[in-house]
Formats: C-alpha cells, sequence, structure tokens
C-alpha cells in the first residue's frame, strides 16, 4: 500500500508529472522488470486530495494512466486525516498486519498532519513514513502566536505541549527551526526504532 497524503492535482504548470503520476509509473516499471517473478500480488496506490478542483484534475490523470491490472488505484476528496479514516474503512489490512504501508507526506503548509496520526502510521512494524516537515512554517506559527492559534496548532503539530519550554520568542528564526526539526525527531525517536531525517 502506497498513500500519498496530499495528493494536488496530479500535474503542475511548470512539471508535468506529479508525485501520484511519479508513482504510479514506479510502481508499473517494478512490476514490468520483475516479469514473472513479481510475488507481492496487488500494489494499492491511494491519494488524497481535498481541493475538489484539484482532485478533479487527480481523477482525471490518474484515470487515464495506462497501468496493469494489479495497480489498485483508490482516490479520496478529504483532508488527510479522513481520508485515511476512509482508506482504513476500505482497506484495512495493511494498517493492522504485516503488510507493507508506504506513506507519503508532504503538506501545503505547516498544519494538516496531526503527529497522533503519523505516530499511529509508524504502530505497525512493516510501515514507512516520508514526511517533508515545513519546520519553517511551524516556526513562523509560534512566532505569530494567538493570531495564528499557536497554542492548538503546536499542539496538535507535537501531539502535545513539549514545545512549550523548548521554544523562545528571543531564538533566532534558524535556531528556532532546529528546534522544531529536533523536537520532531525526538518524538518519532520514540515511537521507532531507527529514525533517519534528512535536512
Amino acid at each position: 500500500m502506497y498513500v500519498d497524503g496530499f495528493a494536488g492535482p496530479g500535474e503542475y504548470t511548470n512539471h508535468p508529472i506529479g508525485s501520484p503520476l511519479a508513482a504510479l509509473t514506479a510502481a508499473q516499471h517494478a512490476i514490468e522488470l520483475t516479469g514473472i517473478r513479481w510475488i507481492a500480488g496487488d500494489v494499492h496506490c491511494a491519494f488524497i486530495e481535498p481541493d475538489l478542483e484539484r482532485y478533479k484534475n487527480l481523477e482525471q490523470k490518474i484515470g487515464s494512466f495506462d497501468k496493469p491490472a494489479m495497480i489498485v488505484t483508490h482516490a479520496y476528496p478529504e483532508t488527510f486525516t479522513r481520508g485515511l479514516e476512509s482508506l482504513k474503512k476500505d482497506i484495512p489490512q495493511p494498517f493492522s498486519s504485516q503488510h507493507p504501508l508506504f506513506v507519503f507526506i508532504d503538506p501545503f503548509g505547516a498544519t494538516g498532519v496531526p503527529f497522533s496520526v503519523v505516530a499511529e502510521l509508524l504502530k505497525s512494524p512493516c510501515s514507512e513514513v516520508l514526511i517533508n516537515l515545513d519546520a519553517d512554517g511551524i516556526a513562523r506559527i509560534f512566532q505569530a502566536g494567538e493570531s495564528a492559534a499557536h497554542e492548538k496548532n503546536l499542539n496538535e503539530i507535537f501531539a502535545g505541549d513539549e514545545w512549550k519550554p523548548l521554544f523562545d520568542a528571543g531564538d533566532p528564526f534558524e535556531v528556532l527551526c532546529r528546534k522544531v526539526l529536533q523536537l520532531y525527531k525526538t518524538k518519532l525517536g520514540h515511537r521507532k526504532g531507527s529514525i533517519r531525517v534528512s535536512i
């Protein structure tokens, strides 16, 4: 199971291939290169996109993709959290068993990805998450204070208020971004034995 949590429209004005088509192409190539040695069964690719205009374009791009029958696509016009819940109802196995699960999380901004959801995904020993953490955006939420509902948003991003004694309004922006990243890495480390972070 491959999940694109913020799938977008499938294409962009400055690039014709968005992450959904890149994922489908990679799955197709893997199956073709393996040939009769392929034993993994069906590859499920799920795409979650809340913006209805983007979603319509995404559906069109996915629908026109010439894929083998063993690549099964699922699309949800919902938020990341709600889309995952819908997917779990439709195909529960990868979320509760030894089935491989890979979730790509690349949000349009700093919010929309509660840490509690990430932690739930990482409960399975066969799961992997690739997340583009918007440390800059999270730092800006902190700096904006109440005008950005910073307590509510940061408590959701970190699943708690551990950030309060760590973040300081007097911190230079770069230092604050590093603190955001370090706290997130620490919380991930409590969930999995091996965490690799690229900066």
